[in-house]
Order: C-alpha cells, then sequence, then structure tokens
C-alpha cells in the first residue's frame, strides 16, 4: 500500500496540470460530510499481560480462538472551516472487540494467572478506535487538496479469559498515541474522486513505547451533488509496551496489533 501512495501522489502534479472542471460550483471540497458504512478487517494480536516474567505474550487468535477477520460498522466525519476552507476537523470511530469460547490446547499465562492445557476459557478482546485530527491544507484548487495533519488516536485495548474454578485474569488500558501525517484529496472528474493520507508516530519515555501507523486509500463516486459511494483500503499497526510499576499507567503488558480492511461506505456531504 506504500508504494501505491506514492504513485498516486507522484500523479498529483500531472492531475493538477491538467484545466479546470470545478471552478463553476466554487471548487469540489465540501464543508462537512459524514460517511457511514462497513469495515471488513483481518487482524493479528499479539498481547502480554503483566510485567514481563510475570505474563507470557500470546497470540490472541491461535491461543484463544478468537475469530482473525471482523466485519463492524464505521463512521467517519469531517468538517472543513475557514472561509477557505483549508482547515479540516477528522473523527472516526469503529470497534474490533471480540468475544470467544475454547479448550486451550497449551498452558497460557495471563498477568501470573495459568490456565492449564484442556481448560475451556471464555475470553473477551477489546479493541476500539476513536481517532480525531486537525488538518491545514498547504496546496488546494479545485483538483487537488494536500494537507498536512496532527492528532490523537484514542485506543481502548483490553483483554479478560476467565475459566470455572480459576476464576478471571486480564487487564485494560485507554491508549492516547499522538499523531502527526499528511493527507491528499484528489478531484479525477467531476465525479470521480482519490482520498489518501499516512499518519504515523513513535512515543517512548522510561518503560513506555508507544507507535502506531494509519494508512488509508480510497476512491469514491460521487453519485448525486450530496452524495457519493466510496470503497477503499485501511491498513493499522499498533504497538505498545508498559510497566506499570515505573510509568504511573494504570496497565502492565504489551500488545501488538495488526489489521488490514476493506472498507465500503455510503457518504453524505454539503
Amino acid at each position: 500500500m506504500p508504494q501505491m501512495l506514492k504513485g498516486i501522489w507522484i500523479a498529483v502534479l500531472v492531475i493538477w496540470m491538467q484545466p479546470s472542471f470545478a471552478e463553476q460550483n466554487g471548487g469540489p471540497w465540501e464543508k462537512w460530510s459524514l460517511s457511514l458504512g462497513g469495515f471488513a478487517a483481518s487482524l493479528s494480536n499479539d498481547v502480554r499481560i503483566g510485567t514481563p516474567g510475570v505474563g507470557a505474550e500470546i497470540d490472541v487468535e491461535e491461543a484463544l480462538g478468537l475469530e482473525s477477520s471482523d466485519t463492524v460498522f464505521r463512521v467517519d466525519a469531517a468538517y472543513r472551516f475557514g472561509s477557505s476552507r483549508r482547515h479540516r476537523m477528522d473523527l472516526t470511530w469503529f470497534d474490533l472487540s471480540r468475544e470467544a469460547t475454547k479448550t486451550l490446547e497449551r498452558d497460557i499465562d495471563i498477568d501470573g494467572t495459568i490456565f492449564p492445557v484442556g481448560a475451556t476459557v471464555d475470553s473477551k478482546y477489546d479493541l476500539a478506535f476513536y481517532n480525531v485530527r486537525y488538518s491545514y491544507s498547504f496546496l488546494q484548487d479545485d483538483r487537488v487538496d494536500f494537507a498536512g495533519s496532527f492528532g490523537l488516536h484514542v485506543t481502548d485495548l483490553g483483554l479478560a479469559v476467565s475459566s470455572a474454578g480459576l476464576g478471571t485474569a486480564g487487564d485494560a488500558v485507554t491508549a492516547p498515541l499522538p499523531l502527526i501525517g499528511a493527507r491528499l484529496d484528489v478531484a479525477l472528474t467531476q465525479k470521480w474522486y482519490v482520498r489518501s493520507s499516512v499518519e504515523l508516530m513513535y512515543v517512548a519515555f522510561g518503560d513506555f513505547k508507544g507507535q502506531i501507523s494509519d494508512i488509508l486509500l480510497a476512491t469514491e463516486y460521487r453519485a448525486w451533488k450530496n452524495f457519493a459511494f466510496g470503497a477503499g483500503l485501511n491498513a493499522v499497526r499498533i504497538g505498545l509496551d508498559v510497566d506499570a510499576e515505573t510509568t504511573g499507567v494504570d496497565f502492565a503488558g504489551s500488545v501488538d496489533s495488526d489489521f488490514v480492511g476493506l472498507l465500503l461506505y455510503g457518504k453524505m456531504m454539503f
């Protein structure tokens, strides 16, 4: 996907030189929009609950029987403000939490609690996203909108495992990670648009480490003046490693979460 984005961004120079087609309509960039649709994602998650040497890292899909793919409802909203519409706020929400019941094929260690092979366990893995970002368009005309962005990627993460006679073990954390990036929207024609963005960040202090990358590539067909259909790909990678004893964060463990998914949505705009 990064190579595809690179090719699209380079092609903007060619598109930008083409004759104008939208000046009579005041430009193609809507003041606000609301996108509602489905997100079908393939997931891989490795989780450790507990400080190093206490809990052991497990693949939650393989060890606990959680589905490695899921289709969920997703909301994206955007609002442009200012007379030039160069300022923009974006909001995104979706929830990839899952539950499963499985008879263990090997021992697993959750924060020092050992669930032995052969035990039947109920597990719940929370994975929800709330993203907010601001962007400013450095280059904007009726064909190209190129912006720099910064924001906050908030992720609810949690794992709970329970079994009769053994009780429940697990932990949860809300992890807000800052993001910087770039956004590129291209009007190919009056009907067809390409939307893309790349955001990333790495934060480390003491025994806290967090990293994230979020890449989006989508195409939209504006069927009517105020409604469009869209399809795209979104790839996200999150890494979190926390030692609660030294960071003050009420969580000890690590999470490595990777997913890539297909977006299909309808978009209202004005």
